[in-house]
């Protein structure tokens, strides 16, 4: 998995999406509310140990501790992994491994629970990753996953296109050209984000994330046109991994599409 792009990403906002940095401001319990919508889970954790496959710096650690829950987090890029561990120091609950998901260094029938929130489409091999959650959690627990959408923003004809050419260019100024061109387009075109009609066509030519905050944006904007593996799934082809894997009470979530969550049979 090449991890350069989040690597760029996690180092310049390193603690955007944390609920703990967004109190009192627009997107205040965003971040919550995503967890508990993919999960299900919306009470304590106590006594429970989750696993978050692709944790990235921590916005969802943060979330099951908030919870009283236990976390393990796998995240394969290093940069990021040291920036979790600098917000997760002195918590002795949460436990951090820096390893692929596609082949997870967590033992057998060992968690409570597992999510993947916006990380197995990243990855070579998606279907794999989602076996790898499987396999770890206990008889009777529960797998929570969500992935980009076929024919949603993430798949945007010209979006792969912006994708394309910043990744060629990419040789000559890395994360410089994208990471402009979020922060200018996001100024320039937030306010008529949501103005039906030319919202949309503006979007169409110039993709970006609209969102009520600025810097969250231009943060989902970069990390929309800089990884170097993006994939995007219908719903059925979500839903197969479940019942391939013999999961039980398979559901679609409220979040998207293409986010549903199960258990484990006993």
């Amino acid at each position: 998995m090449n991890t350069s792009s989040f690597n760029y990403q996690w180092k310049h906002w390193k603690k955007l999406q944390f609920e703990s940095e967004n109190k009192g401001k627009l997107l205040e319990g965003y971040t919550l509310r995503m967890w508990e919508q993919i999960t299900g889970k919306k009470g304590s954790l106590e006594g429970m140990t989750i696993g978050d496959f692709g944790c990235g710096p921590g916005r969802f650690l943060e979330v099951v501790r908030m919870k009283n829950g236990r976390v393990v987090g796998i995240e394969a890029d290093e940069a990021a992994l040291e920036i979790a561990k600098q917000h997760f120091k002195n918590d002795p609950h949460v436990v951090l491994y820096q390893g692929d998901v596609l082949q997870a260094p967590i033992e057998s029938n060992s968690l409570d629970g597992a999510f993947s929130i916006g990380v197995l489409h990243h990855t070579k091999d998606p279907f794999r990753g989602f076996q790898e959650m499987v396999r770890t959690v206990k008889p009777g627990g529960w797998v929570a996953v969500s992935v980009y959408k076929k024919g949603g923003y993430y798949d945007f004809p010209t979006l792969r296109l912006y994708r394309t050419m910043f990744r060629l260019l990419r040789p000559l100024f890395g994360y410089t050209l994208p990471l402009w061109y979020s922060y200018a387009v996001v100024s320039l075109f937030l306010p008529v984000a949501r103005i039906p009609f030319l919202g949309k066509a503006v979007r169409a030519i110039f993709p970006f994330v609209a969102l009520p905050d600025f810097q969250w944006s231009a943060h989902d904007t970069f990390d929309s046109l800089t990884p170097f593996h993006q994939r995007a799934y219908t719903t059925a082809e979500v839903q197969a991994w479940f019942e391939k894997c013999g999961l039980v009470d398979i559901e679609q979530t409220p979040w998207a599409a293409t986010s549903f969550r199960a258990k484990k049979p006993l």
